[in-house]
């Protein structure tokens, strides 16, 4: 994982959808209503429809924004993208329809962050949906697949942070087990017949010394050694940290520092 990924879409006030004229919108992506999703996209022409499957959601006040927001537990956060929104909401059919439709999965919101970015943004900010976030992270990869999982795993928001460092330096510990638990991303995995044998997590680029691959400097068990006591009495921290792949890279970083 070694190239940044550039998105193809940024916000722009044609892609904004008004919050007043699309409420029915807004109620079915975030409820997973797959059938008043497909109702609304194919009573739509082709520019309206780019715009619902790939747009922005704006409001007419800021209080008016702050109302709605609040619903979705990201007021303070900006996610106010479309895909970006069902992801975060647990709106598997619905997202899962955005992709059949045409909608692009790279869609950033305010600092660059991402969907995955956006989810660990949610886990930290709200700690009691960080078990839903991390379940729904499963389902949003089943339904990506394996090449745009690696694409937005592999995307910097605005402070060069990939999710997995986010999630470690706001000590999102469950986020951070699920990501490195991703098959042929982090998580490698040695099989005879059939079975697996061993399991490792790539980190190369965390404890190489080669200047263009050294992401030394955002290395999740770097962000991870700050933790506050509170995060350390986290559920999802001992879950991380009797991750047997991750204990075998924690074993190798304090040996190779004696």
């Amino acid at each position: 994982m070694h190239s940044k990924v550039v998105p193809s879409i940024i916000e722009t006030p044609a892609d904004s959808i008004d919050m007043e004229e699309y409420q029915l919108w807004f109620d079915a992506l975030r409820s997973n209503k797959k059938d008043n999703v497909l109702a609304i996209l194919n009573e739509s022409d082709k520019e309206e429809k780019h715009r619902l499957l790939n747009g922005w959601f704006k409001c007419a006040s800021d209080q008016n924004a702050q109302e709605i927001f609040t619903q979705i537990w990201s007021s303070n956060l900006s996610i106010t993208r479309a895909f970006i929104l069902a992801g975060v909401s647990g709106s598997h059919d619905t997202l899962a329809c955005f992709l059949q439709q045409g909608a692009d999965p790279h869609c950033l919101v305010e600092g660059d962050h991402n969907l995955f970015h956006s989810m660990v943004l949610i886990s930290h900010s709200f700690p009691h949906q960080e078990e839903d976030q991390a379940r729904w992270y499963g389902k949003c990869s089943e339904i990506l697949g394996k090449e745009r999982v690696t694409m937005l795993l592999r995307g910097e928001n605005a402070d060069g942070l990939r999710p997995l460092e986010l999630a470690a330096k706001l000590g999102c510990c469950k986020m951070v087990k699920v990501i490195l638990d991703t098959p042929g991303v982090y998580l490698t995995e040695e099989r005879t017949c059939g079975m697996v044998q061993h399991q490792r997590i790539d980190v190369t680029e965390y404890e190489t010394i080669d200047p263009e691959l050294d992401r030394r400097g955002k290395s999740p068990i770097g962000f991870l050694a700050f933790m506050n006591e509170q995060t350390l009495m986290r559920p999802g921290t001992l879950e991380l940290f009797t991750l047997a792949p991750f204990q075998l890279w924690l074993q190798g970083k304090v040996q190779s520092s004696i």
